[in-house]
């Protein structure tokens, strides 16, 4: 099988390719010219040029692909220009579940965030994906841009245009978190004494 994966030079993608490869799966990673490469150093997979906000690189890199796992986002604290968190988390998601379609691809995987289940309301709440999404309120451009393309790949399946999954990851820490995450940034100023527990 041959997968596409996109976001596969960041923190989580470059887990993903490696995981794929072990498996057995063909990997061609779609990046941008200006993607560090380093997460991806040694590893046997084909590089397509390109970026999840240009559909037409997304058309060439998914051709003869099965299967497209869609693990690029903006994740970041805080961006001077919000949209840039639209055109990437939720243009960018159309993007794909377009060329997905137009490919004929087999099957979606798409990264959202734990952040799209919710919050709960009280300290005895466990929650998990049939929680209803309560966190419009907090503003916070990353969650609402993730939540808005999350809430396009259930459409898409919904409607029987593709066959896709949704994984919700929360709090991604470990190796090759390189910039690093916000997750990994945290991690980092408690460790340095910065921030009480």
């Amino acid at each position: 099988m041959k997968a596409l994966v996109t976001g596969a030079t960041g923190f989580v993608g470059s887990h993903l390719v490696r995981d794929l490869l072990a498996r057995g799966v063909e990997v061609r990673v779609l990046a941008r010219k200006t993607s560090p490469w380093k997460n991806l150093e040694n590893l046997s997979v084909e590089r397509a040029e390109g970026d999840v906000r240009d559909a037409d690189s997304l058309a060439r890199a998914m051709r003869g692909c099965e299967a497209v796992f869609h693990a690029a986002a903006q994740y970041t604290f805080w961006e001077a220009d919000p949209r840039s968190y639209y055109d990437i988390n939720l243009e960018g998601t159309k993007n794909v579940l377009r060329a997905c379609e137009k490919s004929k691809v087999k099957r979606l995987v798409y990264t959202s965030t734990i952040a799209t289940v919710g919050g709960a309301r009280s300290p005895d709440a466990l929650l998990n994906e049939s929680a209803t999404y309560n966190l419009d309120e907090t503003k916070d451009h990353y969650i609402l841009s993730k939540k808005q393309a999350e809430t396009e790949v259930l459409k898409a399946t919904q409607e029987g245009r593709l066959d896709a999954v949704i994984v919700n990851p929360g709090g991604p820490i470990g190796a090759r978190d390189l910039k690093p995450t916000p997750t990994g940034f945290l991690l980092m100023k408690f460790i340095n004494g910065e921030v009480p527990v």
